[in-house]
């Protein structure tokens, strides 16, 4: 099972290599979260905390799924 979700994991990561419209339509959309964050953090000061808080919302999110993912 687990070679199977690694061979699944590869072949994806391999398509994706080659989808260089998918690649540059990711680094546009993490471009755009990433200049609203910024601008909302200079224009409104709470909103530093708030930002920081979703931002270690998604990190411990996406640290548990690849952890039980793993196991």
């Amino acid at each position: 099972m687990l070679n199977e979700l690694m061979f699944k994991t590869i072949s994806k990561l391999a398509s994706l290599k080659r989808d260089r419209r998918g690649i540059s339509h990711t680094l546009e959309i993490i471009g755009g979260v990433a200049l609203v964050a910024g601008i909302l953090i200079t224009t409104i000061p709470a909103a530093r905390t708030a930002v920081v808080n979703v931002w270690s919302s998604v990190v411990n999110s996406a640290t548990s799924l690849f952890n039980s993912t793993a196991a």
